[in-house]
């Protein structure tokens, strides 16, 4: 028949294969036996799933030959055929699915597919006694993928080192390639023992590479786990050692006992024993007894103990210990975890005193408390803080008579909404309510509770929120001063800009005329009230320190007496104007424009309240000193102060607006007589000046204003007029800014100045023209706000390009730069519109000279 090879019937093949044949498949079944014990033994220690499944592999081979040695010795039997082919074929299955379990990849279904149609035919080809070439070829070429697939497998798998899944993946790939030249070979009798034999090889080969990958990927595994124990015990926030016994040498020491002891590790293991240098003296006699129980194998398995920590801190710790012993139950070593439990033993030593503190507590509370009868409204308990605040224990009497002088129960009073429609207590009722009696607001917690005779009672607790209704009261002007901030930040910009061209044009107009032609006094007028304009600006600013504040040293008798000056020649003589002045002036820190704006705006408002009937204008100034503590209604730091009194005999305030008079935009005058900016603008200059400002008045009795300013022993500097000349400059200039009449003029200014200028309108234009001639230009004036690009973005491209290039910004307002940012930015200058020449002049020349 045609597959009678495979059953060794041909006599050349029987003398020239058996002899050798059969010991050789006895010796290669042990050798495969060997190996699926090894591998069911690594099972057993290690319980992977792919060990199981490869040691299922090697007993499954192991069959193969078993059937071999049957057909060998001459029994002639489809099923022996059949089933050798089969144990073949699943063998190399399983390698196949242990070394994806191995790699930890996804077993595909289709292997199995692929298999059981290989194995339907290679059953059905032998029962229908096919031709051995299309019997064994599709198995073997199936089985050839299987190990080649097998071996690939092993090559990219990135669970052990290069070498081990070299020599894997070689072997599988070659025993696969050797499976495949089976068919043809086979026939081939004088070759037949040298195929067999490399495929024994081959088959150890595999099974030894399999071992070393197995043998790397748990060593790597072990060098994790012993890499990730190691930084639990490292970070640990317990101290973790291990000491040898008896002489007390540290074989390891945890990093956490710099925070235990505040010793290092090195320290310990360069000292022995240093726990007994650290020891606290009172507890050295039980440190001696525990050693003693140690060496004797008693140690306790936890204690706590007091150190001295190297700061020199007591500290108690907790020990928690593990004796370590050798094979003769000889304590070898001692292995031990030390816990920092000093807050615990604080808390704890404060437990003890839990009862005596909270009498302290409820004696001292910093707030009312008070319990009165619900129906009489008798007061049955005043705590110490209430008595002191109303002046006696009043208990016994009526509460609604004492705590509100009044002549019935009180509306609000709260009894009603204490218990729900069953009569059973609903909990805390929260209100809030300001007390004549005391001048104080008060938040009361109101509930009902069982008094010692069990009846039912009211009790409240009120703590006092008068600083916080100040503090409310300080937020909400606070938002409103940055409300009008954030108004005039926008509008700055724009009318600085308009400044700026106003100055600008009316210098350079100057700077063409005569000074004798009448027209010069005119543009000199022009300029002034440009300038003044600016100012005014600028003081809008401060109202949320939008711009830097000139304070110095200055004294204010002269600045008032100015005010006083001017006012007597611009208020109607029906005011009278009395001033009452200290001998000495008084020194402060302050703007004095801006002081000079205070007084202005409140003697303006004082004699427009007197302007119809006349009356007397009253200003006062004198020192002062708050002592510590603060006087009431007054939250300034102790010290010497400046005090400024400006009174009037007006009609006063009425009481339902007096607390909205420093309101921006608010004002009682008539249309076209008031912004309503006036007050709002003192408020925000004397809250700037760390000062504070307060208001009495009561309607038809006139009004006054209190200002309070620190006062310092500095001298006052003295103001010299200087004369600069403009420095000039032959240097070339880019110059940019997106309005094309100040583009126009600062040309102008600066072309004048003997500079040399390029101008743009777009920033974008600028910056190509400035990369096409880097080296060109020797300064860059650029404005801030612009389209397209901001100041600072072109600046920063321009520094990219040349990075020694000096940039001056010029603006007239920006909430995204100030001077002291554009220098951490490296930009040359910062300049405010609007600027006159010679700023002009001196910033472009700072700026180049640098």
């Amino acid at each position: 028949m045609a597959y009678e090879f495979l059953f060794f019937n041909d006599l050349a093949y029987k003398r020239r294969i058996m002899p050798w044949l059969v010991p050789s498949v006895i010796a290669t079944m042990a050798g495969t036996v060997i190996l699926a014990i090894t591998y069911y033994y690594l099972y057993l220690q290690d319980r992977k799933s792919y060990l199981a499944i490869w040691t299922m592999s090697w007993s499954v081979y192991f069959f193969r030959f078993i059937f071999m040695l049957w057909m060998i010795i001459g029994h002639k039997n489809s099923i022996l055929l059949i089933s050798n082919q089969i144990s073949s074929l699943i063998s190399s299955m399983l390698l196949l699915w242990g070394t994806y379990h191995f790699i930890d990849k996804k077993f595909s279904r289709l292997w199995v597919y692929a298999a059981a149609i290989t194995a339907t035919w290679l059953i059905v080809s032998i029962l229908l006694e096919l031709p051995f070439l299309f019997i064994s070829f599709p198995t073997f070429t199936f089985m050839a993928i299987i190990y080649i697939w097998t071996g690939l497998l092993f090559f990219r798998s990135k669970t052990t080192e290069r070498t081990e899944r070299a020599i894997t993946g070689g072997a599988f790939i070659v025993w696969g390639i050797h499976k495949a030249d089976y068919p043809f070979v086979r026939p081939v009798i004088w070759l037949a023992p040298w195929g067999y034999l490399l495929g024994a090889m081959l088959e150890f080969i595999v099974a030894l590479g399999m071992l070393m990958v197995y043998f790397q990927k748990t060593r790597n595994e072990l060098r994790k786990n012993e890499e990730k124990y190691r930084r639990l015990t490292e970070n640990a926030k317990d101290m973790i050692y291990r000491m040898s016994i008896p002489d007390g040498n540290y074989e390891y020491v945890s990093p956490a006992s710099t925070d235990v002891f505040g010793y290092t590790p090195e320290e310990f293991y360069e000292s022995s024993l240093l726990i007994r240098k650290i020891i606290h003296p009172d507890w050295i006699d039980y440190f001696k007894e525990q050693w003693a129980n140690l060496l004797a194998g008693k140690m306790p398995p936890s204690y706590e103990y007091q150190i001295i920590h190297k700061s020199g801190e007591e500290r108690w710790l907790h020990q928690r210990n593990v004796l370590i012993c050798d094979s003769n139950d000889q304590p070898v070593a001692i292995e031990g975890i030390v816990t920092d439990i000093t807050d615990r033993k604080l808390a704890e030593k404060e437990g003890h005193y839990y009862h005596e503190r909270l009498l302290t507590v409820l004696e001292s509370i910093d707030a009312t408390i008070y319990v009165s009868d619900l129906e009489t409204h008798e007061i049955l308990f005043m705590n110490k803080r209430m008595i002191q605040d109303f002046g006696g224990d009043y208990t016994g009497k009526i509460c609604w008579q004492v705590f509100r002088e009044g002549s019935m129960p009180c509306a609000h009073c709260t009894n009603d909404k204490l218990f729900d429609d069953k009569g059973e207590p609903v909990g805390v009722c929260v209100w809030q309510d300001y007390n004549p009696v005391v001048g104080k607001w008060y938040n009361n917690y109101d509930r009902a509770i069982k008094w010692v005779d069990s009846r039912y009672v009211k009790l409240q607790i009120a703590t006092d929120i008068t600083e916080f209704k100040h503090m409310e009261d300080e937020l909400r002007q606070a938002h409103k001063m940055e409300s009008i901030g954030t108004l005039v930040g926008g509008i700055a910009h724009d009318f600085n800009n308009m400044l700026y061209m106003i100055v600008g044009n009316a210098e350079l107009a100057l700077d063409d005329i005569p000074k004798w032609n009448p027209v010069y006094t005119t543009l000199e007028e022009i300029k002034s009230a440009g300038l003044r304009a600016a100012g005014i600006v600028k003081q809008l600013l401060n109202f949320s320190r939008k711009t830097d504040q000139e304070f110095r040293p200055i004294g204010v008798v002269p600045v008032i007496k100015d005010v006083l000056k001017f006012l007597r020649s611009t208020i109607p003589a029906t005011i009278e104007i009395r001033n009452h002045m200290p001998d000495v002036d008084i020194i402060i820190f302050a703007d004095p424009i801006q002081i000079n704006q205070v007084l202005m705006n409140l003697c303006t408002n004082a004699s427009q309240a007197m302007e119809d009937n006349g009356g007397i204008l009253d200003v006062n100034v004198e020192t002062t000193i708050i002592e510590e503590g603060n006087q009431k209604g007054i939250e300034l730091p102790a010290g010497k102060y400046l005090k400024i009194t400006v009174s009037d005999t007006g009609p006063g305030i009425a009481a339902e607006i007096l607390g909205r008079i420093f309101d921006p935009y608010f004002t009682t005058k008539e249309t076209g007589k008031g912004s309503g900016l006036g007050l709002s603008i003192v408020h925000g200059i004397v809250k700037n000046h760390d000062g504070a400002i307060f208001v009495d008045s009561k309607f038809g009795k006139g009004t006054t204003f209190t200002i309070l300013f620190p006062a310092v022993d500095e001298k006052p500097e003295d103001e010299v007029e200087i004369i600069e000349k403009f420095p000039l400059g032959t240097e070339t200039i880019l110059f940019i800014d997106d309005e094309a009449p100040i583009m126009d003029m600062t040309k102008k200014i600066l072309e004048k100045l003997g500079y040399q200028v390029e101008a743009r309108l777009d920033p974008v234009e600028a910056l190509a023209l400035f990369q096409s001639k880097p080296d060109s230009f020797d300064l860059v004036i650029t404005d801030m706000t612009m389209p397209l690009m901001t100041g600072v973005k072109l600046s920063e491209n321009l520094m990219k390009i040349r990075p020694d290039i000096s940039v001056i910004i010029c603006t007239g307002h920006s909430s995204l730069i100030d001077e002291e940012e554009a220098k951490q930015l490296g930009i040359a200058g910062y300049v405010m519109k609007p600027v006159s020449m010679l700023e002009i002049a001196k910033a472009v020349r700072k700026a180049l000279d640098r």
